[in-house]
Order: structure tokens, then C-alpha cells, then sequence
């Protein structure tokens, strides 16, 4: 059986929490929690879809601005 996504934590243990979850049959991308997205490429940004904000902490949703000004450009 094919995995049919893939995850990764982007950021340390320590530091903003961000989750990037790979659709790979889809070819999309989800984020839960957009904290210092910083370590994404524009390319992993382009893929994401849906945006989950565990709860409204800064250090969750810090990185919003960011997916946005990529996401628009």
C-alpha cells in the first residue's frame, strides 16, 4: 500500500509550531498552525489549500501574513 500523505514538522521543538501535511495523490499541501513559515519554499506554499489555527496563540498564526504575500505575488 502507497502512503497517501506525507508530514513534517517545520519549525524545532522550541520554536513556532508548524505542521505541513503533503496530499501526495492530490497534490496539495495542508498547514496546521502557521507559525515562522520561514523554512517553507514558495513552491510548498503554492500547494497548500486549507489553513487549521489549533487556537488563536501569536506563535500560531504569526506566519499568516507571510503564506498570504506568497500565495498573492
Amino acid at each position: 500500500m502507497k502512503p497517501t500523505f506525507h508530514h513534517r514538522t517545520v519549525n524545532g521543538p522550541f520554536e513556532d509550531p508548524v505542521v505541513y501535511l503533503r496530499l501526495l495523490r492530490e497534490k496539495r499541501a495542508l498547514l496546521f498552525d502557521a507559525g515562522d513559515i520561514g523554512r517553507l519554499s514558495a513552491g510548498e506554499i503554492h500547494k497548500i489549500t486549507d489553513v487549521f489555527v489549533t487556537h488563536t496563540h501569536i506563535d500560531h498564526f504569526i506566519g499568516f501574513d507571510r503564506l498570504l504575500r506568497v500565495i498573492l505575488k
